[in-house]
């Protein structure tokens, strides 16, 4: 990762503690987070919920629902967490996603934070599906990183207080396996779809105090790293494992969440419009 990035983040959290009641906002504030409820959405939610936002989160249908989680959320930080089942795909429950904004929290807070966590949304496309098949799987991943994230982007924007602005933030975890062979164009196909929603809206952002960025994060915590290196399928595979990620620091969540931090804060709203790769 750019040294300039680890250096302002480090600045970030010495700045919070040296002076944190400055950071402090007398307006309530929400962070809508998608797939908000396990992995990296998960402590995605619990870094946001210690900054003292109530979260409305989005958790896919197809996911086991962490009950236990969302309880320890709400007791440990006093957060008001709203949940919504559904898949980010389907037009109605993005509606009710935002539904429950305005029927929920508009009167009395900020629609401050949307995070789009795509960590989840990719899978393994075999070569022994029909090509109907394949061209379903296709054009669910086009709705999942550009119609869906125009139109979260576009529900986003009209409810943004102007003068406190906002952060929206893309995030879409490399899963190693599926990058290494499987389908590397597809994975950058996505990529591309996503950067190209936020290009299309980041000067529309910038004037309404907004900044847009995209989170690539390679390699994440220590259950990876055991998979990796007790991973038993064939030669090529290994060895494409050993030479790219074998020798590289792993990625934890917590990593991801600080970086994140950093970029919804008033101390990193200057930076947008930018894909970062974030150890790779």
């Amino acid at each position: 990762m750019n040294i300039y990035i680890l250096l302002l983040i480090n600045f970030f959290f010495i700045l919070q503690n040296i002076n944190a009641i400055s950071t402090i906002s007398l307006t309530p504030k929400v962070a809508i987070v998608t797939n908000g409820v396990y992995g990296i959405g998960g402590k995605i939610s619990i870094s946001l919920a210690k900054q003292g936002y109530d979260l409305i989160l989005l958790n896919n249908e197809n996911k086991y629902y962490n009950y236990d989680f969302v309880e320890r959320l709400k007791k440990n930080y006093n957060t008001d967490i709203k949940i919504l089942n559904g898949d980010i795909t389907s037009y109605k429950i993005r509606n009710k996603l935002f539904d429950i904004y305005d029927n929920k929290f508009k009167d009395t807070h900020d629609l401050s934070i949307l995070i789009n966590n795509h960590g989840d949304n990719i899978e393994y496309i075999s070569n022994n599906y029909s090509i109907k098949d394949k061209v379903n799987f296709l054009k669910y991943y086009k709705n999942v990183f550009y119609d869906a994230s125009i139109d979260m982007c576009e529900k986003f924007i009209i409810r943004i207080n102007k003068i406190n602005g906002g952060s929206i933030v893309n995030i879409m975890h490399s899963n190693v396996y599926n990058k290494s062979l499987f389908k590397q164009e597809l994975h950058e196909s996505c990529k591309f779809l996503m950067k190209g929603v936020m290009n299309m809206y980041k000067n529309i952002c910038i004037k309404l105090n907004i900044n847009y960025n995209t989170l690539l994060p390679s390699i994440i915590d220590y259950r990876t790293l055991y998979n990796i290196r007790n991973f038993t399928g064939d030669d090529l595979f290994n060895e494409y494992i050993r030479k790219n990620y074998m020798y590289m620091g792993i990625l934890t969540t917590e990593d991801i969440s600080s970086i994140l931090l950093f970029i919804c804060s008033n101390y990193g709203r200057f930076i947008t419009g930018l894909t970062i790769n974030i150890n790779k």
